[in-house]
């Protein structure tokens, strides 16, 4: 691949550990070699303009298209949040500002934001969505005028700088709040996905564990020689990483139910 495709792929352009971004990076020092010469002669931490186009573009994926998936599945009740002072709102917004206490020096423009998407809405409390052609040519049409809002809003100037609009970016930030606050920190949800993170962590453990002692053959068969090869603790510990990465959720639970003696 290019070099700019490669540049492409780095949303975070630094190092796991970089002291500002903790929890999020682009490469490993493994791969510290490629990193600097597809970064060659750009600033530190600058993203390239595909990372920045790709970015926005999974923004609005998240805050258009996932939400209203959710919507037609009853897991977000947008509908209930349309009337002012409803206790559907009035929880919406004490999540947002919870999350996000920064946004209370703009917190009209904020209110703002979320009025003009939720008077978009087509549909009232009283009007359910019955998954019907029409109510999905209804959704196809709020979905379709925000898309093309938000794609509108994203520029590239004559430096070749990425500019977005402002008012888009937060209408964008304020829809991204209502997964956060009827799926993401949904007990329902959220205690299955903890204990799916605890069952990774486990079967991560007992992995590298089972490759410190040389019982190779605990791995699938398509990664038993590269573990074999792996020389150093980093080594066997991105090769259990790979390994992992590589499972569905099936397969992991299955695994670690395995490796626990559970069935």
């Amino acid at each position: 691949m290019t070099r700019r495709t490669l540049d492409g792929f780095l949303k975070y352009p630094w190092a796991a550990g970089h002291g500002t971004y903790p929890k999020k990076w682009g490469y490993y020092e493994s791969e510290a070699e490629i990193f600097e010469w597809v970064r060659r002669g750009r600033p530190s931490s600058e993203r390239s303009v595909i990372a920045e186009i790709m970015d926005w573009g999974d923004d609005i994926t998240f805050a258009i298209h996932d939400l209203l998936d959710f919507y037609c599945a009853g897991k977000v009740p947008i509908d209930r949040c349309k009337r002012r002072q409803s206790p559907e709102r009035e929880r919406l917004i004490r999540g947002m500002f919870k999350r996000k206490p920064s946004w209370k020096k703009e917190e009209r423009d904020y209110l703002a934001a979320l009025s003009d998407i939720l008077d978009q809405f087509p549909f009232e409390p009283e009007d359910r969505y019955d998954d019907s052609r029409a109510h999905r040519a209804r959704l196809y049409a709020f979905s379709t005028s925000l898309i093309r809002y938000f794609i509108g809003a994203f520029r590239l100037d004559s430096s070749s700088v990425v500019r977005i609009d402002v008012d888009a970016h937060r209408a964008v930030e304020v829809l991204k709040h209502f997964i956060w606050e009827y799926i993401i920190e949904n007990p329902e949800l959220a205690v299955p996905q903890n204990g799916q993170q605890a069952a990774v962590r486990c079967v991560f453990t007992q992995l590298l564990n089972a490759s410190k002692d040389g019982k190779y053959y605990l791995f699938p068969s398509g990664f038993q020689r590269q573990i074999a090869n792996a020389r150093t603790k980093r080594e066997r510990a991105r090769v259990v990483a790979d390994c992992i990465s590589g499972m569905t959720e099936k397969e992991i639970l299955h695994i670690h139910r395995s490796l626990q003696g559970l069935h």
